[in-house]
């Protein structure tokens, strides 16, 4: 659900950052909100770590038709870690044939597409990556994909000087199955970016979308009063 949020500290200190106040609510929130209107979804999972215990009350406080559990990282996983650890619990829980979505707690995009479409044409040996562009900021490591707007993952490079190129915007799709295939299984700290994807690139089976275009991640103070003005987060 992200890290302690350094970047961020001067102005969100007291909280997880995707429980951060935007527009008066918790983002996540307004973030479950926006996708419980766009997508069919059958639960959710809260892959906690900082401040987890505050995760594991705002999840009491949520009243959705989908149930919401809360997973916490006895210590610091990364986002590859957390994955690991998530697949880990869902074997001999969850069908590993059932569609899983993996996204940030703390990034806002719309998605501008038929995702039970995108879905679909991901066939079953392949994960999709939602991409943007536009984004002059080095944070981001730049991604080359086989089409305009929808193609195979050919390649993903460190960003240059307002490089602009293609990024990934954190939320990838596809069924469990992939995702225990192309995820090490570890119990140690690793970053899912740069350990996983890189990798399943080169192997070809990562499939990129270019459906948004307002890709906003919080994650610093200027990013974070930017989302403030974004409009209805929600809709």
């Amino acid at each position: 659900m992200g890290g302690k949020g350094s970047r961020l500290a001067s102005v969100v200190s007291d909280r997880p950052k995707p429980l951060a106040d935007v527009q008066g609510s918790p983002f996540l929130k307004l973030l479950l909100k926006k996708w419980s209107k766009h997508f069919e979804i059958k639960a959710v999972y809260l892959l906690a770590g900082h401040m987890g215990e505050q995760m594991i009350e705002f999840a009491k406080t949520l009243s959705f038709e989908f149930p919401v559990f809360t997973l916490v990282e006895p210590y610091p996983l990364g986002t590859g870690g957390a994955i690991a650890s998530f697949l880990k619990y869902a074997e001999g829980t969850l069908d590993p044939l059932q569609r899983l979505v993996i996204t940030n707690g703390d990034t806002y995009f719309n998605y501008e597409g038929d995702f039970e479409s995108d879905f679909r044409s991901l066939g079953n040996d392949k994960i999709g990556l939602v991409v943007s562009d536009g984004l002059a900021d080095d944070r981001y490591d730049r991604l080359l994909m086989d089409g305009n707007n929808e193609g195979l993952a050919l390649s993903i490079r460190s960003p240059g000087s307002n490089d602009k190129g293609l990024v990934s915007v954190g939320l990838y799709f596809g069924l469990i199955s992939m995702f225990s295939k192309w995820v090490r299984k570890s119990e140690q700290s690793f970053s899912f970016e740069k350990s996983c994807l890189p990798l399943m690139v080169e192997s070809g089976v990562v499939r990129a979308y270019r459906r948004t275009t307002n890709f906003i991640d919080f994650g610093t103070p200027e990013s974070f009063a930017e989302i403030q003005l974004s409009g209805d987060i929600e809709s």
